[in-house]
């Protein structure tokens, strides 16, 4: 295996993709690394190193920022297979090294994180993503199913949603075709295989359009909403120095999934939690 290689499978593995396969299919496939699957096999195993215009595909698809400390080795490893040892020592690193200042580790408290995260990670292919995201009506039922174990029929799930009967079956057979959902033991009745994990969808770069609608779709969700809590601090900061708090910021709201109410209580609300980072302003 290469220095790159070795990197990556790694870094796969610490972001929940057990297999090569998993996390090929996971992230869009050939459409999205633009190499077939023998390829990128041979790129784990340290017999091909892919061209450099592929790695964004590859740091996206591990589900990293481009900054963060994982994907800055994942690139020098790349840089170090590619130009060998000796040129990257003597060439590269002095040139490197000024910028690397200050981007140390994950802390304790985001590694630990981190790996709770990974181990009840479902990661979404964009094919369920794009089932999920299919309407409105797909949202909310997806959403609905995902956070509850119990099965549901189109009768049930109509006025938890606010849709009508017929709007919640069509969404039910078309999650239930992109592998979102499963049918349940009883006939018309669904169940999710994502109750209790933490799902993560393909990045945004996959489809803009997509993620557009969500966002769009949220924002409608959480408008007029009641704010249980609020906390907001306004800092000078140098935005490169951001990398861990939006590492703590992402875990954090990934692990809130272990606060999930997945049966039926006499209270259940939708809960909207959310994490941002604004610039406004240069200091």
């Amino acid at each position: 295996m290469s220095i790159f290689s070795k990197t990556l499978v790694s870094l796969r593995k610490e972001s929940g993709f057990n297999s090569a396969h998993s996390f090929f299919l996971a992230n869009g496939g050939e459409k999205a690394f633009k190499m077939t699957y023998a390829n990128y096999a041979m790129v784990e195993q340290g017999r091909h190193l892919p061209a450099f215009e592929r790695l964004a595909a590859i740091i996206f698809g591990l589900r990293l920022y481009p900054a963060s400390r994982p994907a800055r080795d994942l690139t020098l490893a790349w840089l170090r297979t590619a130009h060998g040892d000796d040129a990257f020592r003597d060439v590269l690193a002095p040139l490197l090294r000024k910028n690397s200042a200050g981007k140390g580790a994950p802390s304790a408290l985001v590694y630990t994180l981190q790996r709770y995260v990974a181990n009840t990670t479902v990661h979404a292919t964009p094919e369920q993503a794009g089932a999920v995201l299919e309407s409105r009506d797909s949202l909310l039922c997806s959403l609905i199913l995902s956070n509850s174990r119990e099965s549901w029929s189109a009768k049930e799930l109509a006025p938890a949603a606010g849709i009508t009967p017929e709007a919640a079956q069509t969404a039910l057979q078309s999650l239930n075709k992109a592998g979102v959902l499963n049918t349940s033991h009883k006939p018309g009745y669904y169940v999710s295989p994502w109750a209790s994990a933490t799902v993560q969808f393909p990045s945004c770069n996959t489809n803009r359009a997509l993620f557009d609608r969500l966002t769009e779709w949220e924002r409608e969700l959480r408008k007029g909403g009641e704010t249980l809590y609020e906390r907001r601090l306004i800092l000078r900061l140098d935005p490169d120095e951001l990398h861990d708090l939006y590492l703590l910021i992402s875990s954090y709201l990934d692990a809130a999934k272990v606060y999930a109410a997945e049966k039926k209580s006499e209270e259940p609300a939708w809960i909207y939690i959310e994490g941002r980072v604004v610039r406004f302003k240069d200091f």
